[in-house]
């Protein structure tokens, strides 16, 4: 009978080897010593860098942690000059986390989203002289407008953005710079992303005027790459991780993080090049 036991295992374990399945808790092991993390450089109370060093902080890292604590999974910031570019390598599996974007069907295709944890909506950043009091996209017809590469708002409004004048540029702080040498008329960014930073001020610049969009409302997520070599050991518990914290606990760890966020220096813009 014992004999027939281990002969039974011997089969089982040679078919697990032969189908590639055996040794995946221990190639997954060996290979997830380290969770690489990224996000947008400046999405309080979600994710940002504290300067001068590449750390990065935020409620998506912090949930990211939480989930790989005690797992001896060491979790390290990922920090790349263009969002567009932390994307791509994202999709590479160079990336495994990103720690808060919006979900679209076309990001979807290669990414595990899990949430959302918060929202957000658009905001129309546009010079005051201009007079612009924006509840719709369709108000911006003639305009020549602005929006970071990389950083979709959302199926709906990139739909919207087709029929107007927008140009990509690599980062927030250059459209920043261009909307106040008037090259630009307006720019987009989220209510978070764009308008909480340590950069610059758009909110208490007089020169400049914010109208936030009711509609639509994103979600934002937590986003592990499908070609991750991690993907199948933190995805459950990173899942489980935001269930834990939902509610007045998850609000608590939003409004600790803002406090954090708002605590650390000003850096100064960049002026555009002539």
């Amino acid at each position: 009978m014992h004999r027939r036991l281990r002969q039974f295992r011997f089969v089982l374990l040679s078919t697990l080897l032969g189908l590639g399945l055996a040794p995946i808790s221990a190639a997954q092991d060996s290979a997830c010593k380290q969770v690489r993390v990224a996000g947008p450089e400046s999405y309080p109370p979600f994710v940002w860098y504290n300067e001068p060093g590449p750390e990065i902080d935020g409620v998506g890292v912090a949930l990211v942690k939480k989930a790989l604590e005690g797992t001896g999974t060491q979790v390290i910031s990922v920090k790349t000059s263009a969002w567009n570019r932390t994307i791509a390598r994202t999709v590479a599996g160079e990336i495994d986390v990103l720690a808060a974007l919006y979900k679209t069907d076309e990001r979807s295709k290669a990414l595990h989203f899990i949430g959302p944890y918060g929202t957000e909506r658009t905001a129309v950043v546009s010079r005051a002289a201009l007079g612009l009091n924006v509840s719709d996209l369709s108000q911006l017809g003639g305009l020549y407008g602005g929006a970071a590469q990389g950083d979709s708002r959302g199926d709906f409004v990139e739909g919207e953005l087709k029929s107007l004048n927008v140009i990509r540029a690599p980062h927030v702080r250059l459209l920043f710079a261009m909307l106040k040498a008037e090259r630009l008329d307006y720019m987009l960014v989220g209510e978070f992303s764009g308008l909480v930073r340590r950069d610059f001020s758009i909110l208490e610049d007089p020169a400049l005027k914010v109208d936030v969009l009711s509609e639509p409302t994103e979600g934002v997520y937590l986003a592990v790459s499908r070609q991750s070599a991690c993907f199948d050991v933190i995805r459950g518990p990173i899942e489980k991780a935001l269930t834990d914290a939902a509610g007045a606990r998850l609000d608590a760890m939003k409004a600790d993080a803002l406090a954090r966020f708002r605590q650390g220096p000003l850096r100064k813009a960049p002026a555009p090049k002539p």
